[in-house]
């Protein structure tokens, strides 16, 4: 079996392992072991695919993007754990497939799409931030959090 197609398989692996819910975990050392691995897989797949970096490739891009978001949360809720969304595992799942794609081929076709989702779903993550009082392991979508924030205004007003 070719090193790429194993690579490949362990994403894989991690992709699925985040998506269902025995990821959703809260303790510390486990977060940081989870966000770390998939810097590490990054930094491994531009290493030994020698991408040309900048500060403006999409890969350093998202990674910038997520550790502030991760870092804002921290600041807030006083913990290393970064609220779940459907975005964000859209998200994660575009992740996947770029970083697949620079195993594979070493080109940027899916850099933007995956950059643009990770934009769309750190605005989300921070809007939860500054809404959620509570740092909860799921939520669907900010728009719950509204929907659910002008119910409760508008029962207090009746």
């Amino acid at each position: 079996m070719s090193v790429d197609i194993l690579a490949n398989i362990i994403l894989l692996m991690i992709l699925i392992f985040d998506i269902s819910k025995y990821s959703r975990i809260e303790k510390t050392k486990s977060v940081l072991i989870y966000y770390l691995s998939w810097i590490l897989i990054s930094c491994c797949v531009i290493y030994i695919r020698n991408v040309g970096l900048n500060f403006w490739s999409p890969i350093i891009l998202i990674l910038t993007i997520k550790t502030i978001v991760l870092l804002l949360s921290y600041l807030r809720y006083k913990r290393f754990y970064v609220t779940k969304t459907i975005l964000g595992y859209l998200w994660l799942t575009s992740l996947f497939l770029y970083l697949s794609e620079l195993i594979l081929n070493s080109t940027h076709g899916l850099g933007k799409l995956s950059l643009n989702l990770a934009v769309i779903s750190s605005i989300e993550s921070i809007l939860i931030i500054i809404f959620q009082k509570k740092q909860v392991i799921f939520e669907p979508s900010i728009i719950n959090i509204s929907w659910n924030n002008i119910k409760n205004y508008l029962q207090q007003r009746v």
